[in-house]
């Protein structure tokens, strides 16, 4: 077989603004810090948890601590918890994609930077830095959105 050579021409054009999706940290509202004792309990955690396989999501409430929630396709609930004090910020609860997550984590990432529960969420280490766009917490935890509903 004979050798291929494939050429490629760039066309002077505008890529999307980047900056606009990944998330500052000077401007982070919650902040959480991970050494590695505790980012190994929470990749541990994570993994124990039953996921939906559509979505892999989890609800993460950040406070005093890291409580994680996997509501599977069966209606079975999943719960973990790692103490880890938030270092800037007051509690916050975001749906994420358990897998890259645990991807993140395990890559390096030891901190965690958040504007809001619906915007992306910032993962940084020393080799890494990873962003992980929200999931809609109605399709995550369907149970937990329809009793917050009803109670109000």
């Amino acid at each position: 077989a004979g050798a291929t050579t494939l050429g490629i021409r760039i066309e002077d054009c505008a890529y999307p603004a980047y900056e606009r999706i990944v998330p500052d940290p000077m401007r982070a509202k919650h902040v959480m810090r991970l050494p590695e004792a505790k980012r190994k309990e929470l990749v541990a955690g994570l993994q124990s948890l039953v996921v939906n396989p559509r979505h892999h999501g989890v609800l993460v409430v950040l406070n005093g601590a890291i409580q994680m929630k996997a509501f599977a396709a069966d209606g079975s609930v999943s719960e973990a918890k790692v103490d880890v004090p938030l270092e800037v910020g007051a509690e916050i609860e975001v749906a994420l994609n358990r897998n890259y997550l645990v991807d993140a984590l395990d890559a390096g990432a030891d901190a965690m930077y958040l504007t809001s529960d619906a915007a992306p969420v910032l993962l940084r280490g020393a080799s890494i830095d990873a962003v992980i766009g929200p999931l809609e917490k109605e399709k995550v935890a369907p149970a937990a959105s329809a009793s917050a509903a009803a109670a109000a």
